[in-house]
């Protein structure tokens, strides 16, 4: 079992994330007041491992897009993957070369 470790955040401020290899295992918070993407680039560009797991969480009011690069697979229950909302967000786990899960955060 993987779990995240909620001391270990990186914190953008940006309009545009890139995720890294130093995010595995940790919280992105996208926290913007424009509109922001987080990226999910190729395993040729970020080798993570897989079954990495990364948390992205969007806590500003800008909306925060979750895109994959061409190349990338991103898997979720209704076969797309949207925007995020203020306060909430998505699982990412690397189940392939190029091939990652995406799974909502709800709060019940």
């Amino acid at each position: 079992i993987v779990s995240v470790n909620k001391d270990r955040a990186n914190n953008q401020t940006g309009t545009s994330y890139t995720l890294a290899l130093s995010d595995e295992d940790k919280t992105v918070w996208m926290n913007n007041a424009a509109a922001n993407v987080l990226n999910i680039p190729l395993n040729s560009s970020e080798a993570f491992p897989i079954n990495t797991l990364i948390l992205v969480m969007m806590e500003g009011v800008g909306v925060t897009s979750v895109t994959a690069a061409a190349g990338v697979t991103l898997n979720t229950i209704d076969g797309g993957f949207g925007d995020l909302t203020q306060f909430n967000g998505v699982t990412l786990v690397k189940r392939g070369v190029d091939a990652w899960i995406a799974t909502p955060l709800a709060v019940a």
